[in-house]
């Protein structure tokens, strides 16, 4: 006789005679009674879980546990309850049984087919949506003429009685049955956890008891159950997961282990560490520096701030790149969706609120469910994108208001009353709602959006597509043949950033007073600019201010932020104002001289600009001997970008700049746009 035979051939009662044994007796490595100690805890328990691999010192039960796992989970829980009384005697207690894992570890798709049928598998997923709680009968008396009651797990009713006695069957007529047991359940239907916003095949998942609560929509979750089919209302048949274990996951799904911290720990302490970190964002797009390293920011987010008062203030950075077709928008944010996980892409045309935060819908079985959108699904350190934002619903717009900004999604209808977390940053692109930008019309009107919307945003970038041969003939270069990048400013793979970028989540670090004054004179000079009012220049600048200066300490893994992230900020801030003609003051440091030094030497030079070398030694004699005194004092006297790190940093700043055309990149050759333009805000 085969093992297979031997298995099914196995009685209830010799079964849970050997897991009778076997949780009375299995020991782990301390030696202790492992379930034991678990069954004494369901005094003040209503789950208990079984590890699947403890069953591998007993090859049968582990084999019986992926052959028939319907009767081996209901005979486990039968001995785990004769264990319980005979321990408690009178408790009377009920419990749900959960396993931890199985052998058999698939994706959605995989358990969509008949391979699995009737198998024990182990799956994991985004919960996209959810039923509320209904309960079934698990089991039902049903009483005969003659006073007969018996317990059935079936949910058909029989005609007669059989109850036995003496050999003999009572055969009467059944005459009424006695609802007992009753258990709860809810239905969570889940699509793939890898590529989730554009995967449309979901399997529902039938989770009972106890484990209804351990998760909601939104969540990735590991789930261990059973493949079953029912039939549809249209006479096909459709898989679903009876879950028998259900375990939130964290939001992201890549492991650091202890090597990946000692090198993440010691990455700051790198030459050039913050500008390789920005080149690792879309690092085959040309240019566009300042708005990688605010998509950078975005990702890192800042902790958000409590106040005194019990008011917080948001920590996520929502982002808007807009302006003329063909400048790389809609890549970047794909680049994203590609690399970084716990993303999506959304187009504006046919996206919905519901879609976007959370609604309700019509189930598979009539039952009204929540279905989640995408700033729930990528909550968290998650990034929403929505392309062609422009050509978004108005009222779809309409309902982001206060989600955007309190990052809480909220529904109260048809018996659901859901609150959950929507702090999904948003990244909104797309072009001027005419095609082309026009330079005479400000921001709201470029793109059809009404002001107090747009504000929300803490970066608005406008990215035209001017016509300049050098400017092209570098871009075709590019696309040609990719963006050659020097060894210090080498990018990160994208692996290896979203990993850092996770691990930089558990730095939470504060402003200390010095900076806050420096953040303070910053925004009084920003509001005292003649164009300030007309462009809607507001307090939420100021908190643009905050939330970039903690995002930039937080990647430096900083407890508290210090003023060269305050200066880093203002700088990136400064860059977007620069497009609409604002000026920033700001602070009288090394970084902040020797630019505007560089900016005043390619000033005065020909549109063919100058290499990094030609540029420093220019600078060494331009202005007068005091001002080339601290230019020396500053930088020093290397020349070579390779060799001097403060050097670097103004080059950096500099490529930033919009003022600034880069005509090659090996050698480095700079010039000053003669027409720098200028761009309306908000």
């Amino acid at each position: 006789m085969t093992l297979s035979n031997t298995l099914e051939s196995m009685t209830e009662s010799a079964l849970a005679d050997q897991l009778y044994n076997f949780f009375n007796s299995y020991k782990d490595a301390e030696k202790k009674t492992k379930y034991l100690r678990k069954i004494d805890k369901l005094l003040g328990a209503d789950f208990i879980e079984i590890t699947s691999k403890d069953f591998l010192e007993n090859s049968q039960l582990y084999d019986k546990l992926h052959l028939t796992p319907e009767l081996f989970l209901k005979t486990a829980k039968m001995a785990i309850k004769n264990i319980f009384d005979e321990r408690f005697p009178g408790k009377n207690k009920t419990f749900d049984l959960s396993l931890d894992e199985s052998e058999n570890k698939i994706s959605i798709v995989e358990a969509l087919g008949s391979k699995f049928h009737n198998k024990l598998v182990e799956l994991t997923g985004v919960i996209v949506s959810s039923s509320t709680i209904y309960n079934t009968v698990e089991s039902i008396i049903v009483i005969c003429e003659m006073g007969h009651k018996e317990k059935i797990d079936s949910f058909v009713i029989p005609k007669k009685c059989n109850h036995s006695s003496n050999g003999i069957t009572c055969n009467q007529k059944i005459t009424s049955d006695e609802k007992q047991e009753m258990i709860r359940h809810r239905k969570y239907y889940l699509k793939s956890d890898y590529e989730f916003s554009n995967h449309y095949d979901e399997i529902m998942a039938d989770i009972p008891g106890e484990l209804t609560e351990l998760a909601q929509p939104g969540d990735r979750v590991k789930i261990v159950g059973i493949v079953k089919t029912e039939q549809t209302k249209d006479k096909t048949f459709r898989n679903y997961l009876y879950a028998v274990g259900i375990k939130k996951l964290d939001d992201v799904d890549l492991r650091i282990y202890s090597d990946d911290e000692e090198i993440f720990r010691k990455l700051p302490e790198e030459l050039d560490f913050y500008n390789r970190m920005v080149n690792s964002i879309a690092p085959s797009v040309l240019g566009l520096e300042s708005i990688k390293e605010a998509l950078l920011l975005q990702r890192v987010g800042s902790p958000d701030i409590l106040k005194k008062d019990g008011t917080k203030t948001r920590g996520w950075i929502h982002v808007g790149l807009f302006g003329d077709p063909g400048t790389a928008k809609t890549k970047l944010g794909e680049w994203e969706k590609e690399n970084l996980p716990k993303t999506q892409l959304i187009m504006s045309k046919g996206a919905t609120q519901p879609g976007l935060i959370m609604g309700l819908e019509q189930g598979p079985d009539n039952r009204r469910i929540l279905k989640v959108g995408a700033l729930v699904l990528c909550r968290d350190d998650g990034l929403t994108i929505i392309d062609e934002f422009p050509r978004l619903d108005p009222e779809v717009i309409g309902g982001l208001y206060t989600t955007v900004e309190n990052g809480i999604a909220s529904i109260s209808k048809s018996g659901f009353n859901v609150n959950t977390k929507a702090n999904s940053p948003i990244l909104a692109t797309g072009n001027a709602i005419s095609g082309k930008w026009e330079d005479y019309l400000n921001i709201p009107d470029n793109l059809g959006i009404e002001a107090t919307f747009l504000q929300r945003f803490d970066f608005m970038f406008i990215i035209k597509d001017n016509f300049d041969t050098q400017t092209d003939s570098n871009l075709a270069d590019a696309m040609l043949n990719d963006i050659q990048y020097n060894d210090y400013a080498r990018p990160h793979s994208p692996t290896f950033l979203a990993k850092y970028l996770r691990f930089t989540r558990q730095f939470n670090p504060e402003l200390t007073p010095e900076v806050n004054s420096h953040l303070k004179k910053t925004w009084l000079e920003l509001r005292k600019d003649t164009k300030a009012k007309e462009n809607g220049v507001s307090p939420r600048h100021l908190n643009t201010l905050i939330r970039t200066t903690l995002a930039i300490a937080r990647i430096y893994q900083r407890p508290y932020a210090i003023l060269e992230d305050a200066t880093k900020a203002i700088n990136l801030v400064k860059t977007m104002f620069e497009q609409q003609n604002i000026s920033i003051a700001q602070a009288d440091t090394y970084l902040t001289r020797n630019f505007n030094k560089a900016i005043s030497v390619l000033e005065a030079e020909t549109l063919d600009g100058l290499t990094s070398l030609e540029l420093f030694d220019k600078c060494q004699s331009y202005g007068t001997n005091q001002d080339n005194e601290e230019f020396r004092l500053d930088l020093g006297t290397i020349r070579e970008v390779d060799h001097n790190k403060k050097w670097r940093e103004v080059i950096a700043l500099l490529k930033r700049s919009p003022r600034i055309i880069i005509h090659t990149e090996k050698p480095l050759r700079m010039a000053i746009k003669k027409d720098k333009g200028r761009i309306s805000s908000y």
